[in-house]
């Protein structure tokens, strides 16, 4: 059944820095979110001139704007229908937006993307002080989507220097949902020549999504895999049908972008594409 044309579409608050070059970020969130029907409103994190991945970069922290700007937003009087937290740069960002999150009368679907590491790695910033408070936030999390990296952070448990197996994925599904998430996605593992998103909620479900191995990695392709994911969810997709779509969707850019050009800073060349995304939501699903 397509979408009705008089149905106001889902409201999806987008917490995340903005860069400027470099495809990432809010930059990617939002015309992938309003490709996929639902209207994103940004919350700035912080702003960059380009991603940290050039050898140089400007940045505008505005971890003390935010409280003005929530409260500037609860005078709107407006319920969202979900929130997708990306890259948060301080605990103080994690306090200001647990803060709001908790004086919410209605809880909206909250999708966190605790972004702290990637390739066995946490980032330069990221202390065990800053995991722990993450740790906390993420108890307010319905579905959370880490790569196998933060996961392995998150749960203090070594990372893999081999392919992770269903048995130790399992495991560290087990911990993330004892800090009380409710929906889990670890992304990205690799399996030979695929990759693996493990699904699990904290009912003991499991599902598995594998995508082959496209190209060389892209910055910004997992704050896309996530826009697609928190956009799709609200519009009633499974999140095994949301998992799939956006994996999809992604190796299909690297594809893309590889035919093109190979500077990899770039961000994946998405834009041309974005027809495929407006085309799979035209079609409502029922949550599974």
């Amino acid at each position: 059944m397509r979408m009705k044309l008089n149905t106001l579409p889902p409201k999806l608050l987008i917490i995340n820095d903005i860069s400027g070059v470099g495809r990432c970020s809010m930059s990617v969130s939002l015309p992938v979110v309003s490709a996929c029907k639902v209207q994103g409103i940004p919350v700035p994190t912080s702003v960059f001139s380009n991603h940290t991945g050039f050898p140089t970069h400007l940045k505008i922290d505005l971890t003390r704007q935010l409280k003005d700007y929530f409260a500037a937003l609860n005078t709107l009087s407006m319920n969202w229908d979900g929130i997708y937290c990306g890259y948060l740069g301080a605990k103080e960002q994690l306090h200001a937006i647990s803060h709001y999150y908790d004086s919410l009368t209605e809880k909206p679907l909250f999708i966190i993307d605790p972004v702290m590491g990637d390739h066995g790695r946490a980032y330069q910033h990221i202390t065990p002080e800053f995991c722990n408070h993450m740790k906390d936030f993420l108890s307010r999390g319905d579905i959370i989507t880490p790569n196998l990296t933060e996961a392995c952070l998150l749960t203090d448990m070594p990372y893999p220097e081999h392919d992770c197996t269903d048995s130790e994925l399992s495991a560290i599904s087990k911990k993330l949902h004892a800090l009380g998430v409710k929906k889990c996605i670890i992304t990205g593992c690799p399996k030979g020549d695929t990759f693996l998103n493990y699904i699990s909620d904290n009912c003991g479900n499991v599902n598995t999504v594998s995508t082959k191995k496209a190209g060389p990695g892209y910055p910004g392709t997992g704050d896309i895999f996530v826009s697609i994911v928190s956009a799709l969810t609200l519009r009633g997709f499974s999140l095994k049908e949301c998992t799939t779509q956006a994996a999809h969707f992604i190796a299909s850019c690297i594809s893309y972008s590889q035919s093109l050009s190979d500077d990899t800073l770039q961000g994946v060349i998405f834009e041309p594409l974005l027809s495929d995304l407006v085309t799979l939501s035209s079609q409502e699903r029922e949550s599974k």
